[in-house]
């Protein structure tokens, strides 16, 4: 941490900090955080001043954490209470606003989609449901349909899952996990496995 926080952003070291409890497990990661919290907060901090800065950052640590299917109680030297910084209807407002910008910036094709999905949930309740599939190229902005249905839906109150098969594509998406860390699959490898 120390060599990293010469070059990298403070969100970087928020993942840096989430990787090293995760993987790592240090043996006491509170005194990790207080060697490290304000360079970690630093950008939050600037705007907000320390204590709130620091707040906020270690908020974010937490959200990681859950991201990866863990939490603080998994390390109990951490503090474990958190600070809602923001209320439900602030989150709430902060996604309708997001998905009704991005909704806008939506070329017809993709909006039909939007549209179709965003109908049928609607109806769901009545239906049972459906199911959709989206194909197409790289870069004909598939993902920017999905985070913009994830900002419309989560506006409304829906739950909403994001998943996609690998990490990478995951992180591309919002709260983004691998199917095998949302589901709990098991990806068995033996010396005769390949990969189809």
């Amino acid at each position: 941490m120390d060599e990293a926080t010469t070059w990298m952003m403070p969100r970087r070291l928020r993942r840096l900090f989430v990787r090293i409890l995760i993987h790592c497990q240090p043996v006491h990661p509170k005194d990790l955080w207080e060697e490290f919290k304000d360079e970690m907060a630093e950008d939050y901090s600037r705007r907000e001043g320390s204590s709130r800065g620091r707040a906020r950052a270690y908020a974010q640590i937490s959200e990681m954490l859950n991201a990866e299917g863990w939490s603080l109680s998994d390390f109990p030297e951490m503090e474990q209470r958190i600070i809602n910084l923001k209320s439900n209807n602030e989150l709430l407002e902060e996604s309708s606003t997001i998905g009704v910008r991005q909704y806008e910036k939506l070329n017809s094709e993709q909006k039909e989609i939007v549209d179709a999905v965003l109908d049928s949930i609607n109806t769901a309740e009545y239906t049972g449901g459906a199911c959709f599939y989206i194909d197409g190229q790289g870069g004909s902005g598939k993902t920017y349909i999905y985070k913009t249905m994830w900002h419309l839906l989560k506006a409304k109150g829906k739950n909403v899952i994001t998943m996609a098969f690998t990490r990478i594509a995951a992180t591309l998406l919002p709260q983004g996990r691998t199917v095998h860390k949302t589901f709990g699959l098991p990806v068995p490898l033996y010396s005769d496995s390949t990969f189809a």
